[in-house]
């Protein structure tokens, strides 16, 4: 957004010029450190399907499917697969390093952050149909979405 955020407005409601809340402050990009600059805000949408499922379940739970992706290599839309975790939800599936992710359920795949952005709006146990091209070809996979495992410490000295 281009308005105004000072320090201290992180949290503070963004809202429109009839007063309809549209997203919450979370920062500012400012090469003075005042409050000229990019502002940032998570959108309304965002913030009422995290308070539903804190509501609900106490904690938000976010689809994840066990993949390293990167921008299509080939030109194209999409988001390439470089890498598939083992036993993943993704690899269940069959999809392969390589495979290129062009839709995620309803959603197209431009890039990499299409796929992640309709991946965690989606909740683990779900299935969804994923369309991924493969040797010129499109094929649809079957995908039961899993649950991020957590994150694991690395020892100091090698990160």
């Amino acid at each position: 957004t281009d308005a105004a955020i000072n320090p201290g407005n992180s949290g503070g409601a963004l809202i429109d010029t009839t007063g309809r809340l549209i997203g919450i402050n979370t920062a500012i990009l400012s090469s003075g450190g005042g409050s000229e600059g990019i502002g940032f805000a998570i959108p309304v949408s965002l913030v009422q399907q995290v308070s539903a499922a804190l509501a609900r379940n106490g904690r938000v739970a976010r689809g994840y499917l066990g993949v390293s992706t990167q921008p299509n290599q080939r030109g194209g839309r999409g988001a390439l697969i470089a890498a598939v975790q083992r036993g993943g939800p993704a690899e269940r599936a069959g999809i392969t390093p390589g495979d290129v992710v062009v839709r995620l359920g309803d959603r197209e795949i431009a890039q990499p952050s299409d796929l992640t952005a309709a991946t965690i709006e989606l909740e683990p146990g779900q299935r969804v149909a994923v369309t991924v091209q493969r040797n010129g070809r499109r094929e649809t996979k079957d995908v039961e979405l899993g649950r991020r495992p957590p994150m694991q410490r690395q020892p100091a000295g090698r990160r």
